[in-house]
């Protein structure tokens, strides 16, 4: 049995027991290890190949999310043993190896500035940005936002999911007590209202399931293409810190909070960390490395 089999079989018996978000977010990350296979599909998965694998994925994917594809590629190759399918799972004896971690680069006001107004030429950059800057959230939460997700009478933005793929609609929800809401300030609120009023005025899809980040051609954003145009976009700009990762923008908002007096718990609840514990250990054990 070749390895697009038991993929396949595998994400059928899963379909009918778990939630949508579950199984698009399990074929999503086996999809991402097909995509990583560098060897013909019909030959048998061996130990050295299940590690090639994994080694291979670790070049393009955090801990966390390599992780999460590794549970699912080894939970099929489990099954598949279970069901007679092959005799032995290579995948149990396989080492994850940690990804190096980006330490956080913390802008200054005056090159927060610098993004925004390079940004501003392009409203497929700006609006991610602004929104990442005075909010703190990731990259996949500030690409799932749509209209129903900002309350302008109450000045907030819901955070309910991150997104996977946007064409095909894939999302991971929140679980309910991971739901958030977070305080917008006037210029987000003033510029999203802006943003809300030039889009219906040119008939452009403005309805409670819409995106509010699109691209210049006004379809929806994949977070690939977004990487794509954020760092040319920080590549061609000399100001801005080499290396400069859209990540960063979630750090530059805890130091801001931090450096106002904020309470670590409130700050915890705002970038939906759950613990504050992590947001404050993270954050000074970077300022005393490079201290």
């Amino acid at each position: 049995m070749n390895i697009s089999d038991i993929f396949d079989l595998y994400i059928s018996s899963v379909k009918a027991n778990c939630a949508t978000s579950t199984y698009d977010t399990y074929k999503y990350r086996l999809n991402s290890a097909r995509k990583k296979l560098k060897y013909d599909d019909s030959d048998e998965m061996t130990y050295v190949t299940a590690q090639e694998l994994l080694d291979s994925l670790s070049e393009n994917y955090s801990n966390k999310t390599l992780r999460g594809i590794y549970d699912v590629v080894n939970a099929a190759f489990k099954f598949a043993v279970s069901n007679g399918y092959i005799k032995e799972n290579p995948f149990e004896t396989c080492q994850i190896n940690q990804v190096v971690r980006h330490n956080p680069i913390i802008l200054s006001s005056e090159q927060v500035e610098t993004l925004l107004m390079k940004a501003s030429k392009n409203h497929s950059l700006y609006i991610p940005i602004l929104i990442a800057i005075e909010t703190g959230l990731r990259r996949s939460e500030v690409l799932a936002l749509t209209w129903k997700n900002v309350d302008f009478s109450n000045s907030t933005i819901e955070v309910s999911k991150n997104l996977i793929n946007a064409k095909k609609h894939i999302f991971t929800d929140w679980k309910e007590h991971h739901k958030r809401s977070i305080p917008m300030s006037d210029c987000l609120s003033e510029t999203l209202l802006n943003l809300r009023n030039y889009r219906r005025s040119k008939g452009i899809g403005v309805g409670a399931d819409d995106f509010i980040c699109l691209t210049s051609t006004y379809s929806v954003m994949e977070p690939t293409y977004f990487n794509k145009i954020f760092r040319n976009m920080v590549n061609s700009c000399k100001e801005l810190p080499y290396g400069l990762r859209f990540h960063d923008l979630r750090w530059t908002y805890i130091n801001k909070e931090v450096m106002k007096g904020t309470d670590p718990m409130s700050i915890a609840d705002k970038v939906g960390h759950k613990s504050c514990v992590f947001t404050m250990d993270y954050y000074y054990r970077y300022h005393r490395k490079v201290a």
